[in-house]
């Protein structure tokens, strides 16, 4: 029986970014502590958010493989959560218990940053679940926490883009955001 939809397939992949310096924009004269501010927002969305990235990639590659269209059984897709997409965010769930803003301004993308991983961790756990007890309402549970993570994550992109345009940084998201 085929119920189960898979939520991971369908992540914002919360951390595909990137930023640099906007050179095209008519950048005022920047003092130290605004290039300083610059550097650490780099740093912060090319490297430290970067790192936790590659975890949530490795875990929705593996429930890509699964579902959709290479869906086969609900065996499938439990053996991907409980041996690749969970672990792996596991991994990005202890990562992120690292991660610190490098300048004040980056406090609530931290925030919201361990918030959704924190949430969609919650999702994968309530679909291994739900798949090892038979339980539709378990899955239906892993979908309203993913409503969670989808608003955080907008609303990191959101954030970060306004901090971004105030510091003349050119931000990107690959998720659509």
């Amino acid at each position: 029986m085929k119920w189960i939809q898979l939520l991971g397939v369908t992540c914002f992949f919360l951390f595909l970014t990137g930023c640099s310096i906007d050179s095209s924009s008519s950048q005022k004269e920047t003092g130290a502590l605004n290039k300083e501010a610059q550097q650490n927002i780099l740093t912060f969305i090319n490297e430290d958010v970067q790192m936790i990235a590659q975890y949530e990639k490795k875990a929705n590659k593996a429930l890509a493989a699964v579902s959709g269209d290479h869906y086969e059984n609900n065996e499938a897709v439990y053996t991907a959560l409980v041996e690749e997409a969970i672990p792996a965010y596991g991994q990005a769930v202890e990562e992120v218990k690292h991660l610190q803003a490098p300048i004040e301004e980056l406090q609530p993308m931290v925030e919201y940053i361990q918030q959704s991983i924190s949430a969609y961790h919650e999702v994968l756990l309530l679909q291994e679940k739900g798949l090892k007890e038979g339980d539709p309402l378990l899955i239906d549970q892993a979908k309203l926490k993913a409503d969670e993570y989808y608003q955080l994550v907008s609303a990191y992109h959101q954030e970060m883009k306004k901090l971004s345009e105030k510091h003349d940084i050119k931000y990107e998201s690959y998720a659509g955001n």
